[in-house]
């Protein structure tokens, strides 16, 4: 069962990191890419915690949940997962404008926007090599 939920929210983290990058490839709803991409890992999050049997904690909504995981994630996760959260927050900032002064062109924006997928992808995949080593030495023991 549990298996089964990390995949579906694997998949969902998946299907926002295309419609992030779609999005970028076709230049359209580029103001959607930040919060696709956030959403994407937040997803992945989730399954991390159902996975290693935790109920997510969504008291404060997405915030509790990161929290969560911040405490109980090893560290190497944790610390990719506050770099890429802080660069979607930057993105978002710097395409919606919300600093007195955008620094960045557009064409800036779409590099570190497609790096940041790029990003998201390994956050993934490092998300799956711990849950398939947390599963080996489960079988192990």
């Amino acid at each position: 069962m549990i298996l089964k939920q990390w995949l579906e929210k694997e998949e969902t983290a998946k299907i926002y990191l295309d419609n992030a990058n779609r999005w970028l490839e076709a230049g359209d709803s580029i103001n959607r890419v930040p919060g696709e991409m956030e959403a994407s890992v937040f997803w992945v999050i989730e399954g991390w915690l159902l996975q290693r049997g935790i109920k997510p904690d969504f008291r404060s909504g997405w915030g509790s949940m990161k929290a969560q995981f911040f405490k109980l994630a090893p560290k190497k996760l944790s610390q990719m997962a506050r770099r890429i959260l802080a660069k979607t927050t930057l993105l978002e900032s710097e395409i919606e404008g919300y600093y007195p002064s955008r620094k960045w062109s557009l064409e800036r924006w779409n590099k570190e926007a497609k790096n940041c997928v790029t990003e998201i992808k390994r956050f993934i995949e490092a998300m799956e090599k711990n849950l398939s080593s947390q599963s080996s030495n489960l079988r192990q023991s």
